[in-house]
């Protein structure tokens, strides 16, 4: 049994990340600015040996 994403979940996570890696800079609030970039780099942990099929 796979219990991982399928290509589509693939997909909506490196969506995901794109967003973050344009919201994280431009977040001036210290904390808030850790979390997401932490939340990104889970992300991208995540999503590393994966790329989305081409649709």
């Amino acid at each position: 049994m796979n219990r991982g994403l399928d290509d589509h979940g693939i997909a909506v996570l490196w969506a995901c990340i794109a967003g973050l890696d344009k919201a994280v800079p431009l977040i001036n609030e210290e904390y808030c600015a850790a979390y997401f970039a932490r939340l990104r780099t889970m992300a991208g942990l995540a999503a590393e040996r994966r790329i989305p099929a081409a649709t």
